[in-house]
């Protein structure tokens, strides 16, 4: 259902999938695609912003 409506153009179908793909939950966990995603929406959901703060955060530990 996300990735159908993110394919239609709707962020927070977008914003919606690439938590699932940072989390593995449902589907195999994808940092890289989940960054893409983020990067996608980050203009419209500031949230997804933080979240790639995360990711590079996370990724210096």
């Amino acid at each position: 259902m996300y990735k159908k409506d993110c394919e239609l153009g709707n962020l927070v179908g977008c914003y919606s999938i690439a938590v699932l793909y940072e989390n593995g939950d449902i589907v195999k966990q994808d940092l890289k695609k989940a960054f893409e995603l983020y990067s996608k929406t980050c203009v419209e959901f500031p949230v997804a912003c933080n979240n790639i703060g995360l990711m590079y955060k996370m990724a210096e530990a």
